[in-house]
């Protein structure tokens, strides 16, 4: 049997070289994942302005939609003071209605008792 050398040296070398080559795939792998991330990180930054923006448009509108109520709500008590208010007024356009319809009336009476007396005296 022969012997066999091992060159120790070379050995270490080529391991060396592959822990540079394991190494410098580690590191590209590393960045590319520190990229990706940082670009995950700002379209997260974005949306969530996005959402910040959609935030404050919803409490502006809820805000909007609190004044809209409470001008609602003093339409509807003016609305409940103006109906009793026109309802009064019809009344008394009716009732001023009745009252001339019945001066007519009297009027019309009277002056046929003025014909109906000047002829029969």
């Amino acid at each position: 049997m022969t012997a066999q050398f091992v060159d120790w040296g070379t050995l270490l070398t080529l391991l060396g070289l592959l822990g540079s080559v394991v190494g410098l795939a580690v590191g590209l792998l590393w960045r590319a994942i520190v990229a990706q991330m940082k670009m995950l990180h700002e379209r997260f930054d974005k949306q969530d302005g996005r959402f910040d923006k959609q935030d404050l448009e919803m409490a502006e509108l809820r805000s909007d939609v609190g004044d809209l109520q409470k001008d609602m709500a003093v339409v509807k008590n003016d609305l409940s003071y103006l109906k009793p208010r026109s309802e009064r007024t019809e009344a008394a356009i009716v009732q001023i209605m009745r009252d001339v319809g019945r001066l007519k009336g009297e009027k019309r009476s009277a002056s046929l008792r003025e014909k109906v007396g000047a002829g029969g005296s």
